[in-house]
């Protein structure tokens, strides 16, 4: 029996944009998909309120559509689990944990659990915890990207696997990937000064208030946090150094 995966903490942009590799059952190979930043999700935790429910008429489908402000992800279950999602209303804010799943062009999940986080503060630890979570892949691949230019394939490849362990699968994700070309790290800052009124700015309110699509608001504050320019003095809150 294969060993269970351990979850990631992901933004379902990343999920969305990634590059999905079909698993292999006889090797055991589970599917993964492979983030913008090169990171290998096979087994993956989102957070956001549910925005959509269905179930078949059959009663041997169900799903939940999960929106976490930088898109949307169905979890979908069959027959025995469906009483996994049953008790789940519109606006519930969950946490879902599942095997990442693809059929007819839709990434979905296939959920191991879905739960009700009753505190509306866990989201905003669940996005600290992504970020925290971002510096070094972030730092990797823009290392990796920058140094396409002076290496060879043979040779990006053989320095990417040994200082950072990205294998030439997540190598050639990275160098994909396009890079936001607008900079919005002043945006934030500006933010920031604004709310803040002594002991921090909120994250939730920095998202709001700079009107950003959320996943590009939160790469931004992690490239702030990774340079020094921002701080956190409590939890959930962010301060300009």
């Amino acid at each position: 029996m294969a060993e269970r995966q351990n979850s990631k903490n992901v933004r379902i942009s990343d999920l969305l944009s990634g590059v999905f590799l079909q698993g292999d059952r006889e090797t055991m190979r589970p599917n993964t998909i492979v983030t913008p930043l090169g990171e290998q999700v096979g087994r993956a935790r989102i957070v956001g309120a549910v925005v959509e429910k269905f179930q078949s008429d059959d009663g041997r489908f169900a799903s939940v559509t999960v929106d976490d402000g930088t898109g949307a992800m169905r979890a979908r279950v069959f027959e025995s689990d469906l009483k996994m999602i049953s008790g789940f209303e519109l606006g519930d804010l969950v946490s879902v944990v599942g095997k990442v799943k693809s059929f007819r062009d839709e990434t979905y999940l296939a959920p191991d659990f879905v739960r009700r986080l009753e505190d509306p503060n866990s989201e905003t630890l669940f996005r600290l915890e992504m970020l925290r979570d971002m510096y070094d892949r972030k730092k990797a691949a823009d290392e990796v990207r920058s140094m396409h230019d002076q290496m060879s394939e043979e040779e990006l490849t053989e320095y990417a696997m040994q200082k950072y362990g990205i294998d030439a699968q997540s190598l050639n994700v990275i160098l994909q990937a396009k890079s936001d070309r607008v900079d919005y790290r002043p945006l934030i800052l500006d933010v920031i000064s604004g709310l803040d009124k002594g002991e921090g700015a909120e994250i939730a309110k920095i998202l709001e208030a700079a009107k950003l699509d959320e996943s590009v608001a939160e790469s931004a504050i992690s490239e702030l946090l990774e340079s020094g320019d921002l701080y956190e003095p409590v939890v959930g809150k962010l301060r300009r150094v």
